[in-house]
């Protein structure tokens, strides 16, 4: 596995307790410093406030959900940067169809996200696109 040259910080935004803990412990255990938010409005806010490397998103989520958070964040100029991976229930080829339709008319297309991962995930699988997504971003911005 590829070593982190710091100590990077990763926002989940995840409304279901058991995977916030999951994620939370997988993070921690790694040399990651793990930021929480239980739904897309929190997470937007933390996102802001923190400035993350990167962000690991789900999509059905209560109040503002993961596809509109997803949205968001590629729309705000100083958000748009941060590497997001979609960690969902919800099938790969549903969301990259919602961001077909999002982005139907538009000259500035929303891109697709950097990874997406279908729950339940794979520790060692989860961990090896984190670290991957962590290490390029790190390189990009050195």
């Amino acid at each position: 596995m590829e070593t982190i040259s710091r100590k990077a910080k990763i926002l989940f935004i995840e409304d279901e307790m058991n995977m916030r803990f999951f994620l939370k412990t997988l993070l921690e255990t790694n040399g990651f410093i793990p930021i929480m938010a239980r739904n897309g409005r929190e997470g937007l806010q933390l996102a802001r406030k923190e400035l993350p490397e990167m962000i690991l998103l789900d999509v059905m989520m209560p109040e503002q959900g993961g596809a509109l958070t997803y949205v968001k964040i590629r729309e705000d100029f100083d958000l748009r940067g941060i590497p997001v991976m979609i960690l969902s229930g919800i099938a790969r080829q549903t969301f990259f169809h919602y961001l077909d339709m999002v982005n139907a008319g538009k000259t500035e297309k929303i891109p697709f996200p950097d990874a997406y991962i279908q729950k339940p995930p794979e520790p060692e699988h989860l961990l090896h696109w984190i670290q991957k997504i962590v290490n390029n971003r790190n390189h990009e911005t050195e």
